[in-house]
């Protein structure tokens, strides 16, 4: 009868410490998956597909400017400095593509 008070008294402790380490696990899986998620985006593998997705949008975009001079919508001069540009892009882009095709750490 005398450790009555002191085992109710534990067992509250160890209730109130066992609701600590709940609610830190549930915000240390939070983190975790956070975490997870952000560091997907950063994948040699995800960044390569987004860099040829980009050269790919070059590539379209210069056609785009293409058609527009052949159609007559914008002038000769026009066409050679957006076009110029355009391509610049373009290869700068595939440039990449090879390079962390054969080294992946480039992308890191």
């Amino acid at each position: 009868m005398l450790l009555q008070p002191s085992i109710q008294q534990q067992q509250q402790q160890l209730y109130d410490a066992q609701q600590a380490f709940s609610n830190a696990r549930a915000e240390f899986d939070e983190t975790c998956a956070e975490y997870e998620s952000t560091m997907l985006v950063y994948a040699p593998d995800y960044l390569l597909s987004r860099l040829r997705a980009a050269q790919h949008e070059s590539e379209e975009l210069g056609d785009e400017v293409r058609n527009e001079m052949l159609k007559g919508d914008i002038s000769v001069d026009e066409f050679m400095k957006r076009y110029r540009d355009v391509r610049k892009v373009y290869h700068s882009r595939g440039l990449r593509v090879e390079k962390a095709e054969r080294d992946v750490t480039v992308l890191m």
